[in-house]
């Protein structure tokens, strides 16, 4: 009786990283080989934004962009508490004042 022949094993493939043409993160995209002994069976995913382009690592956090050949971190953008405000109901009343050290305090009463 003759032996069964056995199935490759997929193989998962390493990681690539992708960023838009902004630098933006567009994440982590990892494939599979289906039979580890012939390439042409390689299926690699690929980020569906036509410019983005390969870089060597994932960032540190959310907050980097990829500058031409590294990772360089965005400052942090400030709160519009104003406009935050402006979209809490009509009863909830909320003013905000300037403290020493340049932070903003905010007082808030309930209507009743």
């Amino acid at each position: 009786m003759p032996t069964p022949t056995k199935k490759p094993r997929p193989l998962p493939l390493a990681p690539k990283f992708y960023v838009s043409a902004q630098g933006v993160y567009l994440g982590a995209f990892s494939g599979i080989q289906r039979n580890p002994n012939d390439p042409a069976t390689i299926e690699q995913p690929m980020p569906s934004d036509p410019n983005a382009v390969e870089v060597p690592t994932p960032p540190p956090t959310g907050r980097y962009l990829w500058k031409g050949a590294k990772w360089v971190p965005q400052p942090k953008a400030p709160r519009d508490l104003e406009a935050e405000f402006l979209q809490l109901p009509d009863w909830f009343q909320a003013t905000i004042e300037l403290v020493p050290g340049g932070k903003a305090a905010v007082k808030a009463r309930l209507q009743p």
